[in-house]
């Protein structure tokens, strides 16, 4: 048993030390699609999960959760998000890393559902429209970069990270009598940039991986993610609330 958990540890360290998918060597030896082909199943299978995200979310759009319930969709969310990548990254099988893709696109949806009930429609859609078109062209352009962008990565996901910190800083702040000097608002177009750059970055990186079908999987999941992101602070700063 401990040689497997030793092996299983090996692993885990592997695949997410320094964003584990991005950490793959590109070997054209292994490629076994072509570079379009490629990066059109990566946008299909994001598509994917944007439309299971959206079909979850009209599942639960009646859903008036108590304050308990809103905490567990939370929980929902983070533990699904984690398990559904988990499965995706360290599978070497496409059909796996999808199955893990779909864990991650439902926990997203399913929590989304309330929150977007809070939203009229035609805001739902035009922010989901605009938002749609960045993650396209910001990903049309990481794609044709033909210079590694990968240094980049850490010092997003280090900026990310602080983000989370200040994000979960206004609450605490508040239950401990204190207002906090930055509003909401400036987290979010801060989020909106780092995440909008993140998306170049990430399309550099999984053009820069073997053309594999699990490839294209694992990196759309990480775009997805950006997608997500950039979504929900669009909405919060521009979505019209209903009376």
């Amino acid at each position: 048993m401990s040689a497997h958990l030793r092996k299983l540890k090996r692993g885990l360290s592997k695949q997410f030390d320094g964003m584990g998918v991005w950490k793959r060597k590109r070997d054209h030896s292994h490629d076994q699609l072509t570079p379009g082909i490629y990066a059109f199943i990566v946008s299909a299978v994001t598509a994917a999960g944007i439309l299971v995200t959206f079909l979850f979310v009209g599942l639960s759009s009646y859903w008036e959760p108590s304050p308990w319930g809103t905490m567990l969709l939370c929980v929902l969310m983070i533990v699904g998000g984690m398990f559904g990548s988990l499965i995706a990254i360290l599978s070497p099988k496409p059909g796996t890393s999808f199955t893990g893709f779909m864990i991650v696109a439902v926990s997203f949806g399913l929590p989304l559902g309330p929150l977007l009930a809070m939203y009229t429609d035609a805001d739902i859609a035009h922010i989901l429209g605009a938002t749609l078109l960045v993650v396209i062209a910001l990903g049309t352009i990481g794609a044709l970069v033909p210079k590694s962008l990968g240094g980049i990565g850490s010092l997003l996901i280090s900026s990310i990270t602080i983000l989370l910190v200040a994000y979960l800083a206004v609450p605490v702040s508040n239950l401990l009598g204190y207002a906090y000097p930055i509003p909401f608002s400036v987290l979010d177009w801060v989020g909106i940039i780092l995440f909008s750059v993140l998306v170049i970055v990430d399309w550099n990186r999984a053009m820069r991986l073997a053309y594999t079908l699990d490839n294209a999987v694992d990196s759309a999941v990480a775009i997805y993610l950006d997608w997500f992101n950039i979504f929900i602070r669009l909405l919060s700063l521009n979505g019209q609330r209903k009376n």
